[in-house]
């Protein structure tokens, strides 16, 4: 446990505890994505389509029990959100996780929306949901938007945002930029939308 009372993963490297958004222009790994969403041309990258089950939900046919119901408040994105995928140093194609209102995250290829093959993760690992949700405007007012959440489905070894371990069977409200891992993966997910790019990604220190 730090002093804030989140358990850290201790399988990590000391160095590898900074996220891809907080490396300096100088890196490596920052000269390979300082373009997000798009490539050194400008055109729109290839989406990671090949290893993902985007359209697929499961039939009741496969006798596979899915640890998961959808809330009643579950909607569809109105907004274009993405996964960035970072293995150590490389950036791999972007997953776009805007079509429908939940992915699955896990081993099980049957049913997992958005596979994750790693030994330490489990069958059926997480679950990115949307939900519509109320909230107050800076003015008082009452309004509804539509917010991605991740609950990690009793995984064996855990759903980290921004290295803090999440209570499982709980909401956890996810916002641009988290950093999200499963288990003892080495791979980083970063949420952005389509619209992100160096200028929002990178502060101004950060540029310098």
């Amino acid at each position: 446990m730090d002093q804030r009372g989140h358990k850290q993963r201790g399988h990590r490297k000391e160095d590898h505890h900074r996220s891809h958004l907080d490396r300096r222009p100088g890196d490596k790994s920052m000269k390979q994505s300082q373009e997000w969403g798009r490539d050194r041309d400008g055109k729109r990258e290839t989406a990671y389509r090949e290893k993902s089950n985007f359209d697929r939900s499961p039939k009741p046919s496969e006798d596979i029990v899915v640890n998961y119901a959808e809330p009643p408040e579950a909607r569809k994105p109105n907004r274009r959100w993405r996964l960035y995928i970072f293995k150590d140093d490389e950036r791999l194609p972007f997953i776009p996780i805007h079509q429908k209102s939940a992915y699955l995250f896990g081993r099980d290829r049957r049913i997992a929306d958005i596979p994750i093959d790693n030994l330490s993760c489990s069958k059926q690992h997480a679950v990115c949901q949307y939900r519509l949700i109320d909230y107050k405007r800076l003015d008082g007012t009452s309004a509804r938007r539509i917010s991605p959440y991740i609950m990690d489905l009793d995984s064996s070894n855990g759903t980290y945002v921004n290295n803090a371990l999440v209570e499982p069977q709980q909401y956890h409200e996810l916002f641009e930029r988290d950093v999200i891992n499963f288990g003892y993966s080495s791979r980083d997910y970063v949420l952005l939308r389509d619209t992100s790019d160096a200028s929002q990604v990178f502060t101004e220190e950060d540029m310098a």
